[in-house]
C-alpha cells in the first residue's frame, strides 16, 4: 500500500505545485474532503477556498485557490486551476485593489451572468487573501 501520492497543480503559465505527498485537504463542490494515498477515484469541481498540503508527517503548506477541477487516480491528484496562491507569498495591498476593481466591474449593468459568475469567484480568492 502506497504512503504518499503524487500531487500535481497546473495552472494555464506552469505547473505551481508538483510533489509526492501525504495528504491534501480542499474544498470540493459538496464540502472539504481530505485525501490520502489510495482514495477512491474522484473527479470534482473546486470552490475558491483556502487548502492545506501535508508533504510529509511533519510539514504542512497552505495556500489559496479560486476553484479549478481535481482528479484523483491509481495515486496521482491532478489539480486545474487558473488562480492560486501560497498564504506566504500574499499580498493584502494587492488583493485590497483587485477587490475594488472586481467590485467596480459587477456594478456594472451590461455583464453577463457567466461574467458576473466568473467576477464572483475571483472576487471570493481575493477576499480570502485578507
Amino acid at each position: 500500500m502506497a504512503k504518499k501520492f503524487n500531487l500535481k497543480i497546473l495552472t494555464p503559465r506552469n505547473t505551481f505545485f508538483s510533489q509526492d505527498v501525504d495528504e491534501i485537504n480542499i474544498e470540493i463542490a459538496n464540502g472539504y474532503i481530505g485525501i490520502l494515498p489510495n482514495h477512491t477515484p474522484i473527479i470534482s469541481s473546486i470552490k475558491p477556498s483556502t487548502f492545506l498540503i501535508k508533504p510529509d508527517k511533519k510539514g504542512k503548506v497552505d495556500g489559496i485557490i479560486g476553484g479549478g477541477i481535481l482528479y484523483f487516480y491509481e495515486n496521482e491528484l491532478k489539480i486545474f486551476t487558473t488562480n492560486i496562491i501560497w498564504v506566504s507569498q500574499i499580498e493584502k495591498t494587492k488583493a485590497k485593489t483587485e477587490i475594488s476593481k472586481i467590485n467596480n466591474r459587477l456594478l456594472q449593468k451590461d455583464i453577463s451572468d457567466f461574467e458576473k459568475k466568473r467576477l464572483t469567484n475571483l472576487l471570493k480568492y481575493y477576499e480570502l487573501q485578507l
